[in-house]
C-alpha cells in the first residue's frame, strides 16, 4: 500500500485504495483496518463480503465502490508493480483510452515476475 500511496503522491493524483475482503481467514480484514487507521477512510475504502464469490465478482464489487477517474485493478501481490501506474495514466490521457492493460510478459526488458516458483509461473503464462 505504501508503494501505491507513494506513486500517486509523486504524480499528484488523488486516489483511493479499495480493499475487498471476502471473508478470508488470512487476516486481510484486520490489516485493512490497520491501513485505514493509518491513512484514513478517504484513502483506504474497505468493502467486506460474507464469503468468497470469485475473483471476477470481487473486481466488479470493487469497481462499484470506486469513485475516481481511473480504476486500477491490482491484486495484493502486485500483479503489476505500482511504478507502472504513471505510464498507464499517461497513456490513457494521451490517447483518450477506455482501457489500459498491463502484461508482465509483453516486454522482456522490464516485464516478468519475481519470487514465483516454476509452477506459479507456468500457470500464469498459460492463462
Amino acid at each position: 500500500v505504501s508503494l501505491i500511496i507513494e506513486t500517486f503522491t509523486k504524480i499528484q493524483e488523488q486516489f483511493e485504495i479499495v480493499i475487498i475482503d471476502d471473508g478470508s481467514p488470512d487476516g486481510t480484514l484486520q490489516i485493512a483496518y490497520q491501513l485505514q487507521s493509518a491513512f484514513g477512510s478517504k484513502q483506504i475504502v474497505i468493502c467486506s463480503r460474507e464469503s468468497k464469490l470469485g475473483l471476477g465478482s470481487a473486481y466488479k464489487y470493487g469497481i462499484q465502490h470506486a469513485h475516481g477517474n481511473f480504476i486500477i485493478i491490482m491484486d495484493a501481490d502486485f500483479s503489476h508493480h505500482p511504478k507502472y501506474i504513471p505510464d498507464m495514466i499517461q497513456l490513457q490521457r494521451e490517447f483518450n483510452l477506455d482501457v489500459v492493460s498491463g502484461c508482465r510478459y509483453k516486454n522482456k526488458s522490464n516485464g516478468g515476475v519475481c519470487g514465483w516458483n516454476l509452477k506459479r509461473k507456468l500457470v500464469s503464462r498459460c492463462a
